[in-house]
């Protein structure tokens, strides 16, 4: 199959969305999604939404009815930022960071994380998470 062209990406809601131009192939049956050189997903559609941060390189693969692969497109980089307060890295601020950040700072719970320590004095306190309401309130 042909190659797929007219790979693009651009970041929407902290997400990188990805697209490309429809397959040209009659016999088209899916495409592979490929982030930084490892397989991602599989998709029919011409665009792909991924939730990820850092800094990330895509390509796209055709594949036929037959199971004939093409080459790789061309690749395209985005480099997204992580969302400030995501502290279970589910890509949304909501009351489960806050929960998560409880037990933190609870006797015997879990190791805290960077991304935990919002106010970035080198401990996840009680500061924290009152910062981290705030980002959820929007205040």
């Amino acid at each position: 199959p042909a190659v797929p062209t007219g790979l693009m990406a651009t970041i929407s809601d902290g997400s990188a969305m990805i697209s490309w131009n429809d397959p040209v192939d009659a016999d088209f049956q899916y495409f592979s999604v490929f982030r930084n050189g490892e397989l991602l997903d599989y998709t029919v559609e011409s665009t792909y939404t991924d939730y990820m941060s850092g800094e990330l390189e895509y390509y796209i693969t055709a594949t036929d009815a037959n199971g004939n692969e093409s080459g790789q497109s061309e690749s395209v980089m985005i480099e997204i930022e992580p969302l400030t307060g995501d502290v279970n890295d589910d890509y949304e601020v909501n009351i489960q960071d806050i929960l998560v950040m409880i037990n933190m700072i609870l006797p015997d719970g879990i190791e805290p994380t960077d991304a935990a320590d919002l106010n970035q004095d080198g401990i996840v306190n009680v500061l924290d998470i009152l910062i981290l309401i705030n980002i959820i309130l929007n205040l």
